[in-house]
């Protein structure tokens, strides 16, 4: 006995849903061809600072998680125990970025007392804001117009996958389940043309803004800075402060656990890399590069050409912008 097939909008059910699944096809290669376009970013132009690497690797949080580290490496900050209770016990020195500045004086005022509350203060959110546009600015992170043209791109997935549901519905009201006319075979099989489209639209999108450039510079800086790799025991006092913020950056709970665990465990640091993501704990990548660039939202905004506290650690990828304290 063949299936009962209906003829909604004066089309049969089965040729909608061949019309519906080649234009969801197209629809889903289409999104994809705009959004591997958009996201083909450009190389950085300067070596990543190392909260870049770390908003890169595992995001804000774990950009947060490197700021800590660095101002208790600089003695300006504590943990006291219970509850990771942040305290100010001193200056900054070498942790001299704007974003240093904003985490150092938000735990001196009390606003923020915990690493939760660090990461929830406003203040330190734009900060970190301003730091993903200067991954914007570096090729690493989609901009607005293109993330809006991404979405655009997707709006023919979404119309396609709405006008079957749309039928579906319009089937389901006006037939009765139980003691009624049975919906069409073809009208049901609108669901798994839906749930088709959508695996494979997800699968093509991926969830992530980062540009492909990131790949090919973290492979970089990984193949020229592998020694901080917790592994081989680095000496972080040697490397100093920015090599342990790039050490966290791009290894995550291991390196924190070997340069200051008591600190780490006391803060809470450990958490706040957990809920940064997986991508938290990914390695490989070692850091002794410049501290500040005149086009790094991180740049130091007292200057490198005039304090001690950037040291020749600032490269000559600072420039005078940085010197007269760039953003």
């Amino acid at each position: 006995m063949p299936l009962p097939q209906g003829h909604l909008w004066g089309v049969s059910d089965f040729t909608f849903l061949k019309v519906a699944a080649i234009l969801g096809v197209l629809s889903v290669v289409v999104a994809g061809v705009v959004r591997f376009r958009l996201r083909r970013g450009h190389p950085p132009t300067r070596p990543l600072h190392p909260y870049e690497v770390a908003y890169l690797t595992g995001g804000g949080r774990h950009a947060i998680a490197a700021v800590l580290l660095s101002l208790r490496l600089d003695g300006a900050i504590r943990a006291d125990h219970p509850g990771g209770d942040l305290r100010v016990t001193g200056e900054r020195r070498s942790a001299n970025t704007p974003l240093d500045e904003i985490v150092h004086e938000a735990i001196r005022s009390r606003e923020a007392r915990t690493v939760a509350g660090v990461t929830a203060h406003e203040a330190v959110q734009e900060a970190i804001k301003g730091l993903r546009d200067g991954l914007v600015r570096q090729g690493m992170i989609m901009d607005e117009r293109g993330r809006r043209l991404a979405r655009l791109a997707a709006v023919p997935v979404f119309l396609v996958c709405g006008v079957s549901m749309a039928r579906l519905a319009w089937y389901i009201a006006e037939h009765k389940w139980f003691d009624g006319p049975s919906v069409p075979f073809g009208g049901v099989l609108a669901v798994p043309l839906v749930i088709a489209l959508l695996v494979v639209y997800a699968l093509v999108q991926g969830g992530t803004e980062k540009t492909r450039a990131v790949k090919a510079a973290l492979n970089d800086t990984r193949q020229r800075h592998g020694h901080l790799d917790p592994r081989v025991f680095p000496a972080w006092s040697t490397y100093g402060t920015p090599a342990a913020a790039m050490g966290v950056a791009l290894f995550g709970t291991a390196a924190l656990m070997s340069i200051d665990p008591m600190f780490s465990q006391a803060a809470g640091l450990g958490r706040l890399m957990q809920m940064a993501g997986a991508a938290s704990s990914s390695g490989g990548i070692g850091y002794s590069g410049p501290s500040c660039s005149s086009s790094a939202s991180v740049c130091s905004s007292s200057g490198c050409s005039g304090g001690s506290s950037c040291g020749s650690s600032c490269g000559s990828s600072c420039g005078s912008s940085c010197g007269s304290g760039g953003s």
